[in-house]
């Protein structure tokens, strides 16, 4: 896991026995083709790691001028299959098996129009919430984000402005997905009724492709826009785009409050085709309030560091290595019913990760799960099957033909997904 790395890329503070990440300045590591070395949440299906570069202003709509806070958002079943020849996969049975990859879906970026002359950002393991400063002309604008671990994709970042006046501090909320690229997804950005929202699906041929994975966020605004939202598609030749500018006034927090849904069944590990997650997802952020967000954070949290603590004074490094991985390793398997995670969890930033961000079927699948059990965390061992029994099937096809032509192996990676 990505416990040590932290430790490696980010001051940690000891709070209690749990430590915590700090960063202070750019935090570039997004898009990344591995695991990014950046402030992480997850419940064990979806996933968000924060980007912030000062003067990130090009390809970003909107009035502002500040620096961007980026919340790449992704969940651990956005995937692409394509057979060997690199065209759409059209069978569970197509020989040579497919190949399939993980792919990025989106997020949105948070910018004060005020210029930001500071950044710092926290990730806070015992509570899992992050936490981002910026220091502006205005004052500070500050965001907590917090998730539901017992949902999908519930989820609220709270914009808090503090300083010396009571001015109110613009700010653009940006919401974008990864575009259409060559691998054939379909995407599309909207804003109806407080409601921003994109959607991204791995494949345009839903008949010629059992994995057309189909994901759906919207943002539900609390608050009015100052002025008419702005729609970019193919804003670059990487995001569509749309963007509402709101006010934060001191002593008056704006939420952001977020529903993710998509065509996947996480009990039986299955697509719909035909199922568009877009009106879930809207439900998902209407219904979803701060209270019933926080209240099943603290709760899970608070039971969740209960199960096995560590404590090594004469090695503390070695204590806060163990307390991350711990968070890290929740965030990335989540609990029973959770889908399996890949290489990468639910934090891929890029359509072509590095080694298809699959399952590798080695120690690489099997070392997510190394210290569960001496952790007495024995539920998320649930997910390490569903890999490698959903193969079966396929491999039983793929080794018949193997054996006729006097050849037998195994493959080195697979896929949980099935089609219904």
């Amino acid at each position: 896991m990505r416990a040590t790395l932290t430790l490696l890329t980010a001051s940690v503070a000891v709070g209690g026995t749990i430590p915590r990440g700090e960063w202070d300045g750019d935090i570039s590591g997004m898009p990344n083709a591995k695991l990014p070395q950046s402030p992480l949440l997850g419940n064990g299906y979806t996933g968000i790691a924060i980007d912030y570069r000062s003067n990130q202003t090009a390809n970003k709509i909107g009035p502002g001028n500040g620096g961007s806070v980026d919340f790449w958002v992704n969940t651990n079943t956005m995937w692409q299959c394509a057979n060997a020849t690199g065209t759409q996969h059209t069978s569970e049975e197509t020989f040579p098996p497919p190949r399939c990859e993980r792919m990025a879906f989106g997020g949105y970026s948070i910018r004060p129009f005020s210029s930001v002359s500071s950044f710092s950002a926290v990730e806070e393991i015992e509570t899992a919430t992050l936490h981002t400063n910026q220091s502006t002309a205005s004052g500070i604008l500050n965001t907590k984000t917090v998730m539901n671990p017992n949902e999908k994709g519930s989820f609220y970042t709270m914009m808090m402005s503090f300083g010396p006046s009571n001015e109110c501090q613009d700010v653009n909320i940006t919401v974008w997905v990864v575009s259409s690229t060559s691998i054939g997804s379909v995407s599309n950005v909207s804003f109806e009724d407080s409601i921003l929202q994109m959607n991204r699906r791995s494949s345009s041929h839903e008949e010629s492709s059992p994995y057309s994975v189909w994901t759906a966020l919207a943002l539900f605004l609390d608050v009015p826009t100052v002025g008419e939202p702005i729609i970019r598609r193919n804003a670059t030749s990487s995001f569509d785009e749309v963007s509402a500018v709101v006010s934060v006034c001191p002593g008056k927090p704006v939420t952001l409050m977020f529903g993710l849904a998509d065509n996947f069944n996480n009990e039986s590990n299955t697509v719909t085709n035909s199922f568009d997650p877009s009106q879930a997802a809207v439900s998902a952020a209407k219904k979803a309030s701060v209270a019933s967000i926080q209240s099943a954070s603290d709760s899970f949290w608070s039971s969740y560091w209960k199960v096995a603590t560590l404590d090594t004074p004469d090695f503390p490094n070695l204590n806060k290595g163990w307390y991350f991985a711990q968070y890290f390793t929740h965030c990335a398997l989540g609990r029973l019913g959770s889908p399996p995670s890949g290489l990468y969890g639910p934090w891929v930033s890029s359509d072509n990760p590095a080694w298809n961000g699959d399952y590798t079927l080695d120690y690489n699948q099997e070392a997510q799960y190394y210290g569960i059990f001496s952790s007495n965390r024995i539920d998320q061992f649930s997910s390490y099957g569903s890999p490698i029994f959903e193969w079966e099937p396929s491999a039983r096809v793929q080794a018949q033909q193997e054996a006729q032509s006097a050849g037998i192996k195994c493959a080195n990676n697979t896929l949980h997904l099935r089609v219904i």
